[in-house]
């Protein structure tokens, strides 16, 4: 219902997608389901046509975690970098950081 709901949303108001709220929410659908690569499919188009969104900073977050679920902690690594380096004035940068050291002390701790 949920997923209908969305695609309905983005037939009537297609430009939403565009904006990244759509992109966002599909996201999180996406995850909540376990469906990692369609989250990564989802954010990948929105950062490829709309790098300059506002919710660029969340959508590259969902990423890394999405990334995380697929065992690809390089790409989950260098999302969170992209909200270090390319939206540092976000409210999400001390959020990214935070998951970064995890991530890196997990790879860390895994390599012994």
């Amino acid at each position: 219902e949920a997923r209908d709901s969305l695609h309905l949303w983005q037939w009537q108001d297609p430009e939403e997608k565009l904006r990244g709220q759509w992109s966002l929410l599909m996201m999180k659908y996406a995850l909540a389901t376990r469906d990692p690569k369609e989250a990564i499919k989802e954010g990948d188009i929105l950062l490829r046509v709309n790098p300059e969104s506002q919710y660029a900073p969340d959508v590259l977050l969902l990423l890394a975690e999405a990334h995380a679920q697929e065992k690809r902690p390089d790409a989950a690594a260098e999302a969170l970098r992209r909200i270090l380096v390319e939206y540092r004035d976000s409210p999400l940068v001390k959020d990214a950081e935070e998951s970064l050291r995890k991530l890196e002390s997990a790879g860390k701790g895994g390599k012994r």
